[in-house]
C-alpha cells in the first residue's frame, strides 16, 4: 500500500514539472476601445493587448477589418508592463490603434488574431455604436469677450511657426531597396495634442512601420535660420515593389495650439500664464514626396536570384 501511494506522488509530481511550462508558455489575447459609443467622424483607440510570460517572443497580433465603418489611422505605438509576483513573472504588451469613425449604426470589431508557437490565438470581439455629432453650442454670456477672427490666429500660427516635414533616406532606390521615411513636427508654438487625420497612399510598397512609442521625443534643431522644437512622430521604412516614378501622398494632421489673447488692459499681465490661454485646432499637411524607383539589372543577375536587395550577414556553425 505503501508503495502504491509513493508512485502516486511521484507521478504526481512529475505531472506538476511537466504542465506548469506549458500553461507559462500560454498567451493571453484581450482587445479593448477607449469608447463604445463614438460620434461620427470622431476618432477613437483599439487597443490589443499580449500578455503572458512569453509575450516578448510574440509577433504583432493582426488587427481585425472594420474598413466598412472606419478608417485606419494609424499606429499609437506600443507599451510593455513586466510584473513579478512570488517569483513569477508576467508580460504585457498593449498595441495601440487609431481609427476614425464614419458610418452611423451598431457594429461589431471582431477579434485580433495572434499565431504563436503553431497555435492561434483570438481576442474578445466588440461591440459599438457609430451616432451623429451632436452641434457644439457656443455658450452666451454678456461678458464674454468677442474672440479673434480666424484670420488672425492664421496669422499666429502660420507656416513658419508650425509645419509638418516628411524626409526620404533617398530619393532615388532599386526596386526593393529600402527607403526610410520620417514625419516631424516643427513648431515655434505651444502643442498641446495632435492627431493624424489621414495618412499618405503608399501603393506601390510593402510599408513596415517602426514603433517610435507613445510619447514622441522633443529636441531642438535651427532649420533655415530658425530655432524648432521637433518631434518625430511617425517613421515607416517603404520597399518599392516596382519600376517607376511614385509619389507618396501627404499626410495631414490636426494640432491644438494654445495661444495667446492680447492684453487689453496692464492687468491683463496677470493672465499670462499659458494655463489662462485658449486653443485653437490648426490642420497641418506635409508635401508629397516623389521617389524614383529603377528597375534592378539584369546584367549578372544569378538566374536565381529572388529579388532580395541590401546587405545581409550569413553565419553557419555545426
Amino acid at each position: 500500500m505503501n508503495k502504491e501511494l509513493k508512485i502516486v506522488a511521484i507521478f504526481s509530481i512529475l505531472t506538476v514539472g511537466i504542465i506548469r511550462p506549458v500553461s507559462a508558455e500560454s498567451i493571453v489575447l484581450k482587445s479593448s476601445v477607449d469608447k463604445t459609443t463614438i460620434a461620427q467622424n470622431e476618432n477613437f483607440t483599439l487597443t490589443v493587448e499580449v500578455s503572458g510570460e512569453k509575450a516578448n517572443a510574440a509577433a504583432d497580433p493582426q488587427i481585425p477589418d472594420i474598413n466598412d465603418f472606419a478608417v485606419y489611422l494609424g499606429s499609437s505605438g506600443v507599451s510593455q508592463n513586466i510584473q513579478i509576483i512570488n517569483g513569477q513573472m508576467t508580460v504585457s504588451k498593449s498595441h495601440s490603434y487609431i481609427f476614425r469613425a464614419v458610418t452611423l449604426g451598431k457594429f461589431t470589431i471582431p477579434a485580433a488574431v495572434l499565431k504563436f508557437n503553431g497555435k492561434e490565438y483570438r481576442s474578445n470581439p466588440i461591440n459599438i455604436e457609430i451616432t451623429k455629432a451632436s452641434p457644439q453650442k457656443q455658450p452666451h454670456s454678456p461678458r464674454t469677450q468677442p474672440s479673434r477672427p480666424a484670420e488672425q490666429d492664421s496669422e499666429t500660427i502660420d507656416g513658419e511657426n508650425l509645419f509638418l516635414r516628411v524626409q526620404a533616406s533617398k530619393k532615388t532606390a532599386y526596386v526593393n531597396e529600402p527607403i526610410i521615411v520620417s514625419y516631424k513636427i516643427y513648431t515655434r508654438v505651444t502643442v498641446t495634442q495632435y492627431g493624424i487625420n489621414k495618412l499618405p497612399n503608399t501603393a506601390g510598397f510593402w510599408a513596415e512601420e517602426y514603433e517610435l512609442g507613445t510619447q514622441p521625443k522633443i529636441y531642438e534643431e535651427v532649420y533655415n535660420g530658425k530655432s524648432y522644437r521637433v518631434a518625430l512622430i511617425r517613421r515607416l521604412a517603404l520597399f518599392p515593389t516596382d519600376a517607376g516614378k511614385k509619389t507618396i501622398d501627404p499626410m495631414e494632421i490636426e494640432c491644438n495650439v494654445r495661444v495667446q489673447t492680447r492684453r487689453r488692459s496692464i492687468f491683463d499681465s496677470f493672465f499670462d500664464d499659458p494655463f489662462f490661454g485658449r486653443s485653437v485646432r490648426k490642420l497641418v499637411s506635409s508635401a508629397p514626396l516623389t521617389v524614383n524607383v529603377l528597375p534592378l539589372p539584369d546584367h549578372s543577375k544569378p538566374a536565381n536570384f529572388s529579388g532580395l536587395v541590401g546587405n545581409f550577414d550569413i553565419s553557419s556553425f555545426i
